[in-house]
Parts: structure tokens; sequence; C-alpha cells
């Protein structure tokens, strides 16, 4: 599973925090450091970086929308190559390193002022606005408590993965990942009726896949019940949020006007 995300919200509003908080804290260095890529950078250092990422999280910090045309130009070409290359799991361009260099396996973070891009880029990621996210005192919470105690997060991904390559030599996982994403794909879909939204419930049905597995995990470890039905709901209503604001971004507001529109006309 390769995603990205794009985390848009204003000055403030936390983005960066929580973009760190995943994937710094989850990927950093032996002293919980890790380098943000940032996006009024070169675009040969971009892919470079992009490609050192690779089995972690790439993130692209502060993106604005420049007044300049040259920098606005180069900040669009950096994230469209990002997303590109994320999603096809291999660089747009090799810039200079050996040919098997070119692949890569990472996820994404941007964060920063949305830009409009084409609607097959819209859809090879997943867009969340966090305006008023450190409002909450629960969210403000979470993130003050990771930042102090950041080996936990990186303690648990480490479990996760151990478990995670332990079940992947057992002969039935893959049988029950097959089974599973099959029903998914077969079932409801839900985002029907925009460009592209084919993509766009292949990565909500990742994200649900997802979901299970940690669920599974936590199982493992022996997690109360308690504790994971509460994790399961709030990762239910994350992934409809962000799902949701990606079908908007991709047109899906005016698709559902328009098709209520034209039954109240007929």
């Amino acid at each position: 599973m390769k995603l990205t995300l794009w985390i848009d919200g204003i000055s403030g509003s936390g983005k960066t925090e929580l973009a760190k908080a995943v994937g710094t804290y989850t990927f950093g260095d032996q002293m919980l450091n890790r380098e943000l890529l940032a996006a009024t950078g070169k675009r040969c250092d971009a892919l470079k970086h992009l490609a050192q990422s690779s089995g972690s999280v790439c993130i692209l910090d502060d993106v604005k929308i420049e007044r300049v045309r040259d920098r606005k130009n180069n900040m669009r070409n950096i994230v469209d190559d990002l997303i590109r290359s994320t999603f096809r799991g291999r660089l747009t361009d090799p810039v200079g390193m050996d040919s098997d260099s070119g692949w890569i396996d990472a996820c994404a973070l941007i964060t920063g002022e949305y830009l409009d891009t084409c609607e097959s880029q819209n859809a090879r990621l997943m867009y969340l606005k966090v305006d008023g996210f450190v409002d909450d005192e629960k969210n403000s919470l979470a993130l003050r408590t990771l930042s102090q105690n950041s080996i936990w997060l990186t303690t648990v991904c480490i479990g996760y993965i151990q478990w995670f390559l332990r079940i992947m030599e057992e002969t039935s996982f893959s049988k029950f990942l097959k089974e599973k994403l099959s029903e998914m794909r077969n079932g409801e879909k839900m985002y029907e009726g925009v460009s592209n939204s084919a993509r766009l419930n292949e990565n909500y049905h990742m994200l649900e896949m997802a979901t299970i597995l940690s669920e599974m995990f936590f199982q493992e470890v022996g997690m109360s019940q308690e504790f994971i039905t509460r994790f399961s709901r709030n990762a239910e209503q994350s992934i409809k949020t962000v799902t949701e604001s990606t079908f908007c971004l991709l047109g899906g507001r005016e698709y559902v006007a328009l098709e209520g529109y034209g039954k109240n006309f007929f």
C-alpha cells in the first residue's frame, strides 16, 4: 500500500506536527530526528530524498502557493513528481542514479496549501484539511504526548513490522488478503460518478485493510477489546472523513448536486 496524504491547513493549524508524529517518530534515526523535504528545494534533491525514504514515509513540508512564476512551476513539479513516483513505485526520473535505484516503496505526506492538480493526480492522493485540528484539546494533548514520548510510536511500529513479517510467512495469510480485498472490491461502490473514482475506492479499501491488520496485531499483543473497539471506530471515522474530502476534490460535491438537480427536474 503506497499512499500520499496531503495535509492542508492554515499556518498554525498543526499540520506539520501531525505529519512529524506520523512520519518522523515512526521512521526517524536513532536520535528520532528526520530531515523534512523542503517544498522550495531543487527537483533533483527532492527525488533523491524520496528514493532515500524507500521503506518509510517521505514528508514534503510547507507547500505554498507562490506568486513568482518560476517558484510556482518548480514547486508544482516537485509535488507532481512526489505524487506520481509514490503512486507508481518508481521515480519519474532516476536523477543520475543507477537504474535499479529508481524503484521506491514509500508513502508520502505533503503539508501546506493545496495546489490544484489534474484529476488523475488527485485520485492518487488522499486529502485532509486540518484547520482547527489543534484547537481540539484532545488532538493537541495527543500531539504533545507523542512529542514528549516519541519512542512509544516507534516501539509500536517496530512490533507491528516484526509481527507482519512473521504472518506473511504463513501460507494462509496470502489467501486471507486476497479474499478480503476481493470481498471489498466486489462490495458496494461508495464513490461513483466522478472521474477516477476507481482509484479513490481502491485507496479506501487499502486503508480499510490497514485497519483490519492493525486490529489483528492489537489482538495478538493482548490489547483490551475496549481499546480495539475504540480504535476501530475512530479509524473508520477517519477513513470516511479523508475519503469524502478527496471525493469532493475530485468533483464529487458538484456531481451529487447535479444528480439531485436532475432527479428533481425530471
